[in-house]
């Protein structure tokens, strides 16, 4: 019984492995001229050379292809450790944002071609005050962070670094050794209580 639970726990963690085996996390952060940042993480098909993902008001409709999630946070020279604004522009592949327009090259790990992340609920047309929200948008060379409720242009230019995160398989091949080596722990140790209750 004992190897039968081994043994499934094996298949169990091989499953899982090969299902996140071309995830591939990428932290973007965009530091403007004047000190503001935006810090962009993402996940992605890194078998994929390029990934892309637009909402449905820049090409009439909702596009991803390979990019599983992406969230966005902004913050302010005056406070760089607390986000003025955060929000996830993708989920479970899905484009929920209606401007979004991103592009990175997965095998140089760069953004390229126009970029809209964040959020500008008055541009959507929806109902309600924006305020506190924030959006990157123009080229990815240059830049602008725009306060979605006042419509300023808060900073400009700037530059973008980006850091690779390893990928989770490694991780979870160590929680699947672990797993093994205790059910093989309680598989050895089975016969040794049978053996002792036999004695008495």
């Amino acid at each position: 019984m004992k190897t039968k639970i081994a043994i499934l726990i094996v298949i169990v963690g091989i499953l899982t492995l090969s299902r996140h085996a071309n995830a591939q996390g990428a932290i973007i952060t965009w530091t403007g001229n004047s000190g503001y940042r935006t810090v962009i993480s993402m996940t992605y098909n890194s078998l994929m050379p390029s990934v892309f993902a637009s909402g449905a008001l820049v090409y009439q409709g909702p596009t991803n292809q390979g990019i599983t999630s992406l969230v966005v946070s902004f913050y302010s020279p005056s406070s760089p450790l607390h986000p003025l604004y955060s929000i996830t522009d993708v989920s479970n592949s899905v484009a929920l944002y209606g401007f979004l327009n991103i592009s990175f090259n997965t095998t140089n790990s760069s953004l390229y071609g126009l970029i809209d992340v964040g959020k500008d609920t008055f541009g959507e047309g929806l109902p309600g005050s924006s305020a506190g929200e924030y959006y990157l948008h123009d080229t990815t060379t240059s830049p602008t962070l725009v306060d979605a409720y006042s419509g300023l242009q808060l900073d400009t230019g700037g530059s973008f670094n980006v850091t690779i995160v390893p990928e989770p398989a490694p991780c979870e091949l160590v929680g699947v050794a672990g797993l093994l080596f205790f059910a093989f722990r309680l598989r050895g140790r089975h016969p040794m209580r049978v053996h002792r209750s036999s004695v008495k």
